[in-house]
């Protein structure tokens, strides 16, 4: 295990681009024994309009059906990835919400899978699906394996949001002024524009 994350850490310290995330992802994936897998991070800018970036190797038609019927917005993984950063198995309950979604999946071969997300300190939500077509995930192998999948999940949030997410998205941490602050308390007290200015 420890010369699996050493090389884990190298990988990830050195990723220079998207597709070097790509391929080392997959690569990880496969390792794993996963045929598929997607990742993605959403920003918190804009407030009004957070920007969802994802990457994945899951085939061209799934994919195109994917963003064509919106399900982004009503995948019940990635809404209990939005809620919950325990890492989880697609099986029961989560199985049962959208069944028509989850057919879709199955026929495009995704059936088994497993799903971690990340908050960092910028708010910045991230998630990693690992899945395959064939042979659930069983005790044993999780076991086994949950400790590498978490790794992987863990690593790859800092170089997916340096590569994927626009600078003008980026949480900046700002100083205020003494006046802006002043401000704030006045607005905090219910004082009124006119009181302020």
């Amino acid at each position: 295990m420890r010369t699996w994350l050493a090389s884990l850490l190298a990988w990830t310290s050195s990723v220079k681009d998207e597709q070097d995330l790509v391929n080392g992802v997959q690569r990880h994936a496969w390792e794993l024994d996963f045929e598929w897998f997607s990742f993605g991070v959403c920003t918190v800018l804009p407030f009004s309009n957070p920007v969802m970036q994802m990457r994945c190797n899951f085939s061209s038609t799934w994919q195109r059906r994917y963003s064509e019927a919106g399900f982004l917005l009503v995948d019940p993984s990635v809404q209990r990835a939005r809620t919950c950063t325990t890492p989880f198995l697609w099986q029961g309950e989560l199985m049962r919400k959208m069944p028509q979604f989850w057919e879709e999946a199955r026929a495009a071969g995704l059936r088994y899978g497993w799903a971690c997300s990340r908050t960092n300190a910028s708010r910045h939500q991230s998630m990693l699906t690992l899945a395959r077509s064939s042979s659930t995930l069983n005790v044993t192998e999780l076991n086994a394996k949950e400790l590498k999948m978490r790794w992987l999940a863990e690593t790859i949030t800092p170089v997916m949001e340096r590569l994927l997410i626009a600078p003008s998205h980026q949480a900046r941490h700002y100083r205020l002024t003494a006046r802006e602050i002043e401000v704030l308390r006045w607005t905090a007290d219910g004082k009124t524009q006119e009181e302020i200015a």
